[in-house]
This record gives structure tokens, C-alpha cells and sequence, in this order.
């Protein structure tokens, strides 16, 4: 089990060309079938991409896509060692909330159906299941379906 974290001295910052072998060493160590390096470096520039940083050291990233009034959440990742201490949470709804303010209407992402602790924090948010995509993530024993989640943001709601 990692250690106890607090949610102090955080800062969330866009990604820079120089982060990239710190979060593609984050992407390999949390997936079987991790994006290449080219990918991150490929995505600079062209998606709106963020880093988490704990007291001055990247922890985390998130990467999306915004066309008009719809996202699509490319990537969001925690390091294994601090995942379930809030801290995805945290980029979550920085992530949400920045395509609030731009006025998206509908959020997607694909989450493994395995993966528990990832759906319990998008449902926690409110995105709801809309569908599947078979055979979608590549595992050490063969491939798994990816449930499609999505949160269509309330303007009535504060924020």
C-alpha cells in the first residue's frame, strides 16, 4: 500500500515538451500497453495536455481532445504509487471544469471494465456508462472490452 499523501503543494501546469520522458516513464509504469514517447510528444501542441506536480515533481498528466462543444478524454494517469489519494480526482476536475468554462456539452472517455477504481471515481463525477467498445485494451492475458463513460455537464448546477 503507498503512503499516506496530502493534497498540498500542488500545481497543474501545461505540458512541456521537456516532461515527456517523465510521464511516458508514468504511462509505463501504469499500463500493459502504454502510449509510445512519440505519442506524447506528437500530442504537444495539438491537445490540450496538463501535468500534476507535488511539491515541484510530476505525478500525473492529463490529455484531451475539444472539438466544438465535445471532449474527449485521451489520457489520465496517476502514478501507481499515489493512485487512490485523491489525486486523479483533483486533475479530473481541473480537466472538467476547464471544458466547462468553454461550454462542452458532452465528455467522453473509455475506461477498461475492469479497471474498479477508475470507474468509481468518473461515476463519483457523474459520467454515466453509454456504451462499449469490444476487445478495446490490450492486457497480459488477452484484450477487454472498455466501457464508453460520459458526463454532460449541467449549466444549472454551480460549479
Amino acid at each position: 500500500m503507498a503512503t499516506t499523501e496530502t493534497i498540498s503543494d500542488i500545481n497543474i501546469r501545461p505540458l512541456q515538451l521537456e516532461d515527456v520522458d517523465v510521464i511516458a516513464a508514468i504511462e509505463n509504469s501504469a499500463y500493459f500497453a502504454p502510449w509510445p514517447r512519440a505519442a506524447f510528444t506528437a500530442s504537444i501542441g495539438i491537445y490540450p495536455a496538463f501535468v500534476m506536480e507535488k511539491n515541484a515533481q510530476i505525478i500525473g498528466y492529463a490529455i484531451f481532445s475539444a472539438v466544438k462543444d465535445e471532449a474527449h478524454i485521451l489520457n489520465l494517469v496517476i502514478k501507481p504509487i499515489l493512485q487512490g489519494q485523491g489525486f486523479g480526482k483533483l486533475l479530473l476536475k481541473f480537466v472538467l471544469e476547464i471544458l466547462v468554462q468553454n461550454h462542452v456539452k458532452r465528455i467522453s472517455l473509455e475506461v477498461a471494465q475492469n479497471n474498479e477504481a477508475a470507474m468509481r471515481l468518473y461515476q463519483s463525477l457523474g459520467f454515466l456508462q453509454e456504451g462499449m467498445r469490444k476487445e478495446y485494451y490490450q492486457t497480459p492475458h488477452g484484450r477487454i472490452d472498455a466501457l464508453i463513460l460520459v458526463y454532460k455537464p449541467s449549466y444549472t448546477s454551480a460549479h
